[in-house]
């Protein structure tokens, strides 16, 4: 996975193995201060991935993402509904349970 540095406006970046691309799909959350925000968009929760695994989301849409100082993805399957987190004090740990594939958290 690629984690832009802080201050950067570059988007997050990964790979997802073991798992049909086409089955999947990626939730971002992002803490910026003291509040956790669904990315890209509340609108556009789900960041699809390429058929060779590849997956890119823009963490930086709005305010001062770019000095976002945790992020965490999920590896979901497609029917996963996203939990929508707009400043929230703690970012989703379960989220409809066997839809989570696998989950990485970064700080920064």
């Amino acid at each position: 996975m690629y984690v832009p540095q802080i201050g950067s406006f570059a988007d997050l970046r990964g790979i997802v193995q073991h798992v049909l691309p086409s089955d999947c799909k990626v939730v971002v959350y992002i803490k910026v201060g003291a509040g956790w925000w669904i990315k890209p968009t509340l609108l556009a929760p789900l960041t699809p991935i390429l058929p060779d695994g590849a997956w890119v989301a823009d963490i930086t849409t709005g305010g001062t993402d770019e000095n976002a100082v945790a992020i965490t993805a999920f590896l979901v399957t497609n029917k996963h509904t996203p939990v929508v987190v707009l400043n929230n004090p703690t970012v989703p740990i379960s989220v409809n349970g066997n839809d989570v594939l696998a989950v990485v958290t970064v700080n920064r």
